[in-house]
This record gives structure tokens, sequence and C-alpha cells, in this order.
């Protein structure tokens, strides 16, 4: 028996390699071809699924941050605050002794009065204007020569008369714009006093926007491992939709956040409505549409050291601080190291980070890495540069056809962040504050929660869908002090 069943199986084994082997019924075929003439390779035995593999279990980040350098800093540097109304407000105050504008007049005769109009731009909703009878105006020097004072003898609604100050002057044409100053005021002995004065202050306001961001997955894929088991900052994976869930749904809504404070625009469509409730969808005024409106505007062709000088003259005028920091797009902020370079290779560096570590952060060495500003010091200014990186994204102001990376934001850094209360006392108002909406232990800063079925004996149910999704929502809106004192930087024609 044993010699046939083995000569059985040389025959079956001789059919085999002439005519192959037959196919194997066990719910799949089972493929054979035999051996061939090759050096064992990867490529060879893959084809069989026979090598394990070895999945590296970390996601690799090669996105960075993927653009949320400019919510992030803001973050780390704690410009963040609630509030319990719609609306977001504060007083800024006004010049108390200001200049004013007129329209072009003509020069008047030697010694002679003249009638020069007050520009609409220094007349408030109420006619009123700051000069006043008896005030003495100094026109701009003419070719270098002592200037001429002129003495306001009447006023009539945004008219003043004027007379020169010395019978051998003329009062100078003046050109439709023009600023002039008040040196002083003139009074007889015996006289009345000047009509009064009174400063005013500005009203900021702002509105809040409301952000959203969701994720789903099925009860299947929730019960499904993954390759992957560690995020990019350590933390556990397991099922993919828990990396979408810790990861994916915070950067989106972070992104949303950002975006809203950087550009967010009023609508004025009233078709832009909301479809789900045909009503108008909240919005805050961002960064660059307020830089847009009131701050110093610097539009450059090729930016150097000219540039900062100029920019110096602009704040210095609106007695911005000392300090500055300085956002730049990739491509301004290269074009700036390149022309300041002998300035950062400046030898007392280290001197002007410490004492800005020390102003800025209280000292907190950390703090200040994380958020990580260079320094120099120029025109008797320290600038606080940092790369706006935000503007880089290729997904977002960086991608092709934006101009973003040529764009700059200056603005002040007050030491520490405070300022002085007019009752006594220091806040922490820092020159650009993210409100969120909060009131009653309800904050609206990052509102999270979850519906569906899938996975009830842990979440609980909402619906009868073998699905749970997850979804976050905030109120957020942006607050700006003193936007005057702000550069809006932007490559020019």
């Amino acid at each position: 028996m044993k010699k046939i069943f083995t000569g059985l199986l040389f025959l079956i084994t001789i059919f085999s390699v002439f005519f192959g082997m037959p196919e194997v019924a066990l719910g799949a075929s089972l493929a054979y071809s035999g051996a061939v003439a090759a050096t064992m390779s990867n490529n060879f035995v893959s084809g069989f699924d026979l090598n394990k593999r070895q999945v590296y279990e970390r996601l690799v980040a090669i996105h960075g941050d993927q653009g949320l350098e400019f919510i992030m800093m803001l973050m780390s540097m704690g410009w963040e605050d609630t509030c319990s109304v719609d609306t977001i407000e504060h007083f800024e105050d006004d010049w108390i002794s200001p200049s004013f504008i007129v329209n072009s007049s003509a020069a008047g005769a030697t010694g002679a009065a003249v009638t020069i109009t007050i520009n609409a731009n220094s007349i408030d909703a109420s006619g009123r204007s700051i000069p006043v009878v008896k005030d003495v105006i100094e026109f701009p020097g003419v070719g270098g020569t002592t200037p001429i004072w002129g003495l306001i003898t009447a006023k009539s609604g945004a008219n003043l008369t004027v007379v020169p100050y010395r019978s051998t002057q003329s009062i100078p044409a003046v050109s439709n714009g023009q600023t002039l100053i008040i040196a002083t005021n003139a009074n007889a002995e015996g006289s009345f006093q000047l009509a009064p004065k009174a400063r005013g202050a500005n009203l900021y306001q702002n509105k809040f926007a409301i952000c959203k961001a969701d994720i789903s997955a099925t009860g299947s894929e929730m019960t499904t491992d993954s390759w992957i088991q560690v995020a990019p900052d350590g933390g556990k994976v397991g099922p993919w939709y828990n990396l979408a869930l810790n990861m994916d749904l915070d950067f989106r809504m972070a992104k949303a956040i950002q975006g809203t404070l950087l550009g967010g625009q009023e609508p004025t469509n009233p078709l832009a409505l909301d479809p789900d409730t045909g009503t108008a969808v909240k919005w805050t005024k961002g960064l660059f549409p307020t830089m847009n409106d009131t701050s110093i505007q610097h539009p450059y062709i090729t930016f150097g050291i000219a540039d900062f000088d100029t920019i110096e003259r602009a704040i210095a005028k609106e007695y911005g601080g000392t300090t500055t920091a300085c956002l730049f797009g990739i491509d301004l902020d290269i074009q700036v190291e390149n022309t300041l370079k002998t300035y950062f290779n400046f030898t007392n560096i280290d001197y002007i980070r410490e004492k800005n570590t020390a102003n800025l952060f209280g000292g907190d060495k950390g703090m200040a890495a994380t958020v990580g500003f260079s320094y120099l010091e120029k025109a008797k200014r320290a600038f606080a540069f940092k790369r706006f990186d935000t503007l880089t994204d290729p997904q977002s102001y960086g991608a092709d056809g934006y101009s973003y990376t040529s764009r700059g934001v200056m603005f002040p850094l007050k030491p520490k962040n405070k300022v002085q209360l007019a009752g006594g006392g220091n806040a922490m108002i820092p020159s650009i504050r993210v409100r969120y909406k909060a009131a009653d232990g309800y904050n609206r800063k990052m509102e999270v929660f979850n519906s569906g079925s899938a996975n009830a004996a842990k979440w609980g149910v909402t619906n009868t869908q073998d699905v749970r999704s997850w979804h976050q929502r905030t109120e957020v809106g942006l607050e700006v002090f003193g936007s005057n004192t702000f550069v809006n930087i932007f490559l020019g024609s």
C-alpha cells in the first residue's frame, strides 16, 4: 500500500508539473504557478501577501501647524476675554487740542484780513469745529522764513476771519486739505474768556461672529482599528476617527476663528442669509478691514531702511509707544531681513532681547520663546519681528494669486500689556484682543457636543442613525485698541 501511495503521489507531482494543479474549492481560489528561476525579492513575494508589513505607528505631520500661527500667538500671549452683550465696545480718547483742515483760499494783501473756510473733515455732525475767536493760527513757513501768525477775529459757521499778526505780513494762500495748527491764543487786558472747547471720545464697536465645525463616524468605523496609533503630538489614536475628533475638529474650528478675526467683513447684501433660518449671518470686523480703514497706510515698492524711518515718523505722531510688533508675510520678511542684516548683527542685540522679554512677558522666557520675536532698535524704536506664517499657508492666504505674502502688520506692544486706568490702577488690555460670548457660567469659546446613536452605551442616543457626530461652535469677536497707531503695510503699484 505504501508503494502504491508513493507511486500515486509521484504521478500527481509529474501531472502538476506539466498540467498545473486544479483549483481547490475552499471558498477562495488558491493560485499556484510553481517555482521559477528568480532572485527572492520583495516585489516577488509581496504578490502573495507573505511579507509582514511594519507600518510606522505615528502620523507624520509634514505640514507643520498648517497656518494656525496667528490665533495661537494671540492665545499664547493671553489676549483673550469674554463679553456678555452682543456688541463689543470701548471708548478711545480724541485729541485734546487738535489741528484742523481748511479749504483752499487765496493769499491776502499786506496787513489785510482774509476769510478761511474750515474743511468738512474738521467739522463734527453737529457743525462744531475746534478753532475759536482769539485763537492764533501758525501758517507753515514759506521758503524757510519766519512762519506767519494769524489772529482769528470772527467765526461764522465754518468761516474764519483771520488777520496777520504783523502789519508787514500777509496771510498766505492755503491749499485744499491743508492742515493748520493753533499755536496759542491772544487776549487784551479786561477782555472776556474764549468760547469753551470740549473734547469728545471715539466709540469703538464690533460684533460677534458664529463659527462651527463638525465630523461624523459610522458605528462600524468606530470599531475598526488603524495602522496609525500615535498622533503627531504623541497622543493615542486607535480607530482613525479618533484622530479626526482630537485634531481635525479643533483645527478646522481654530482656522475658522482665525479667518474671521483677520478678514471678517460686515455683509451688506440682503441675499447673504443663513439658509437654515433665512436671517442675516452674524459677523465681526476683522483686523485687515479695520487696518484698511483706520490705520497708518504704508504702501511700498522695495522695502528698505528708509521705510522704517518713515514709519517711525508716522507712529511718533500718533504717540504709538516705544515697542512695535512687526508681523510680516514671507516675501516682505525676507526682503526686510536682507535689508537689515547689519542691524540684526548689532552687538547689543542680546541686551535688546532681554529688555523686551522683561517688558513684554514679565521676564517669562518660556512665553517669549513660544511667541518667538526677534528684535532690533531703529530710530529710537524697538521693533519685534515675527514672520506672519499664517500668510504663507498654501491652502488659504498663501495660495497662488493672493498677495498676502507681501503684506505686513505693525502694532504697539505695551509693557506687560498694561494700560493705566483713569481712576488709578491698571488693566491688562493689549493692542488686540479676542472676545468670546459668555454669561452666567456659559462660555461659547469652544462649545462641544455630539449626536447620533453609535456607541450608545458611552454617548447616549439622540437619534436612531448608526452614526456619531461631534460638533463645535463658538461665538467670537475681535477688539482692536488704538488702531490709529497700527501700520498697514502692503505692496504698492
